[in-house]
């Protein structure tokens, strides 16, 4: 079946028929701008309230990967409830003032956003042909692996004894995610450094991921744009 049958069936949902208007498939752009307005809130503050909202907003955000990426029902059920228990640990930490339950909910939504960069490379890697989407795709997968790591950083730090970075004893959320980041890209400004054995491996593997990700993808690219077009349906060479 091709992308375009596939978006003009419609899809069961429990007993709904969701239609393509409703749920289209491979829909990034959508997916990318809650990952950056994700950011943006996450670099702006992350004290009080915020860190609740964001909780919330990174469900939405892979929520929406997974419906445009045609994932099966029982992973959305298990998203959801692991979106549900962080932001219940959120709240509970606003009210009772305890940095590991914060910790604790921060660690479960890195685990929860692990599922979107997996979900939507898995989608990406079966398209046939660069497209718009495609490109839109992978940049929701290196942005996720950023904010995947960002939040670890985070849950670590608060389930910790000691602070995270060597120069920072108090650092803000937006400490981690300009970290994770400088880490992925591999840019080593050395202005912020782990000083953690635990958090040390977390940085090295997200710069080897960084690295990795990218060679993947140029190669991958390469190989769709040197490969084969869909000409009314028939497959033809370049």
């Amino acid at each position: 079946m091709t992308e375009r049958e596939e978006n003009a069936t419609p899809v069961s949902w429990g007993h709904t028929r969701v239609t393509p208007p409703l749920r289209p498939a491979d829909s990034y752009g959508v997916v990318l701008g809650l990952l950056v307005l994700t950011f943006v809130l996450s670099m702006s503050t992350g004290a009080g309230w915020m860190r609740s909202i964001t909780s919330a907003l990174t469900l939405a955000t892979l929520v929406t990967a997974l419906l445009t990426s045609r994932v099966e029902r029982r992973v959305m059920v298990l998203v959801i409830f692991l979106g549900s228990c962080a932001f219940g640990f959120q709240v509970a930490a606003h009210f009772v003032n305890v940095p590991e339950l914060r910790g604790v909910g921060t660690l479960i939504n890195a685990a929860m956003l692990a599922v979107l960069p997996l979900v939507v490379l898995g989608r990406v890697w079966r398209h046939e042909t660069v497209t718009g989407e495609t490109i839109l795709g992978l940049l929701c997968v290196y942005v996720g692996l950023g904010s995947v790591f960002a939040l670890l950083f985070i849950g670590v730090d608060g389930i910790s004894q000691t602070s995270f970075f060597n120069q920072v004893s108090d650092p803000t959320s937006g400490d981690f995610y300009y970290f994770s980041f400088v880490t992925l890209t591999t840019l080593g400004f050395g202005d912020l450094t782990p000083a953690q054995g635990f958090g040390q491996s977390l940085t090295v593997l997200e710069a080897l991921m960084g690295q990795v990700f990218l060679v993947t993808v140029v190669a991958r690219g390469v190989s769709l744009l040197g490969g084969t077009t869909s000409v009314g349906g028939q497959r033809t060479s370049d």
